[in-house]
């Protein structure tokens, strides 16, 4: 029953904003897998709203002490207060696109005060590769050997280390910028 299956995946979106272990890219490809393409990328962008959204507010509300709390864990969160200003809607869809827990970035991103149109801007785009990437994978998951597989796996790889790059890239200009 479609109907239920969107219902569903759209409750596991909201609820995959308390979990750290569990990749959205499982909820993507299992929505490409019971759905059809269409339904399928139109929940998943829903998700990424509902991913983004939730967390984002759940740190704006814990405020810049949240912010402080999780400044020391992931390095590349704290790197990214230095330019996001400047950089506010790059900055969410790279944070996004180098695999950093959605719900962690959120929550960070929320309590720094980072705009919001920004960031939901940002959060869509830098997850949409993602989405196009695991969906693509979920509804060819019954031929593994396909070449629509493999392209979409390959392709999930590539864009995480061009991701990375371009991050790092960005933070080291932007390093010898602010140094000058």
């Amino acid at each position: 029953k479609p109907i239920l299956a969107v219902f569903a995946l759209l409750l596991m979106f909201a609820l995959k904003r308390m979990d750290a272990v569990i990749h959205c890219g499982v909820l993507f490809a299992a929505a490409g897998l019971i759905l059809p393409l269409p339904a399928a990328f139109t929940v998943n962008i829903l998700g990424i709203v509902l991913m983004s959204v939730i967390p984002y507010a759940v740190g704006r509300q814990l405020g810049l002490e949240a912010a402080d709390a999780l400044r020391p864990k992931p390095p590349r969160l704290r790197e990214a207060e230095s330019f996001q200003s400047r950089h506010a809607v790059l900055v969410s869809a790279l944070l996004r696109t180098i695999g950093l827990p959605t719900n962690v970035t959120g929550i960070y991103l929320g309590a720094m005060q980072f705009e919001f149109l920004p960031y939901l801007e940002g959060s869509v785009l830098g997850m949409l590769p993602l989405l196009i990437f695991f969906t693509l994978i979920g509804t060819s998951a019954d031929d593994v050997h396909s070449p629509l597989f493999i392209v979409s796996v390959i392709g999930q790889i590539v864009l995480t280390i061009a991701s990375a790059l371009i991050y790092a890239i960005l933070r080291k200009r932007d390093q010898e910028n602010h140094d000058e």
